[in-house]
């Protein structure tokens, strides 16, 4: 399994040219009895997978979801990851854009960015495919997202015409993407 994920790896890497990769689920890689997250091992596959892919391409960027406390997210960084996206922090930007406590956010953050070394660090984000978008949570559901649906924009974005792996598709009202071959979508359309 290892050297089908590292070929692959390196296919993307070397033939595709892409510059990094996402990676969900992180910490759920290699389980150890009862134990199914954070193992040594998972950790240990990390580094090794980290080799593989730098000797390929120095400096490939390894940003992994590791849905966790900071002080776990942030083991992973340096040495398994670059960055890991931050959860807590997430939670804590919502929550500030919500109530206007700007305080509460900056304490929070600099208890975060504590955990991480200068080199590396955290991903920022606001929400991800896991999780309720931050629009849905500023207005609430059940109200009118109308105003916030931009995926038209993507229409006119890039060179136009089919791509070498992946391709992205836009119309004012919708917008999904096929990556070798691959369509992801989540509409029924097509199915």
């Amino acid at each position: 399994m290892t050297a089908e994920v590292t070929a692959d790896a390196e296919f993307w890497l070397g033939t595709a040219g892409v510059d990094g990769f996402r990676l969900d689920a992180a910490k759920y890689l290699v389980e150890d009895g009862p134990t199914t997250e954070n193992t040594p091992e998972t950790h240990a596959w990390w580094r090794t997978f980290r080799s593989a892919v730098d000797a390929q391409v120095p400096r490939t960027l390894l940003l992994g979801e590791v849905w966790d406390l900071p002080k776990v997210s942030a083991s992973y960084v340096p040495a398994d990851l670059d960055l890991t996206f931050d959860f807590a922090l997430d939670t804590g930007y919502v929550g500030a854009a919500q109530s206007g406590d700007a305080a509460t956010l900056m304490r929070l953050m600099t208890n975060v960015t504590k955990l991480y070394p200068a080199t590396s660090g955290f991903g920022a984000f606001l929400s991800n495919h896991d999780m309720n978008r931050v629009a849905t949570l500023q207005i609430g559901e059940g109200n009118d997202h109308t105003r916030y649906m931009v995926s038209g924009t993507l229409a006119h974005w890039g060179a136009k015409g089919e791509g070498s792996y992946v391709t992205i598709y836009a119309n004012r009202s919708h917008v999904y993407m096929e990556v070798a071959g691959l369509r992801l979508d989540t509409s029924s359309v097509g199915d």
